[in-house]
């Protein structure tokens, strides 16, 4: 979404590498509670990483919404 629009310079570098690190974390501690024994609970490391990789994602998804209002959307003139 952010090619589309035609954002460029450090906003498109945050908010890629912000995605890119936050679902790759998130995604990576959810296999290792997948992979944990029936009946056991989850290390609470676990729980923290799958919480900060979707915080990431989330936080450079806002850092776009709210730096890119003031830009045009598409189909707009």
């Amino acid at each position: 979404m952010v090619d589309r629009l035609g954002v460029r310079g450090w906003l498109r570098q945050a908010v890629g590498w912000g995605v890119l690190a936050g679902s790759t974390l998130a995604f990576s501690a959810v296999q290792f509670y997948l992979f944990r024994q029936p009946g056991t609970e989850p290390a609470r490391a676990v729980l923290l990483a799958m919480d900060a990789g979707i915080g990431l994602f989330l936080l450079a998804l806002g850092l776009w919404v709210v730096t890119a209002r003031g830009r045009p959307r598409v189909g707009e003139p």
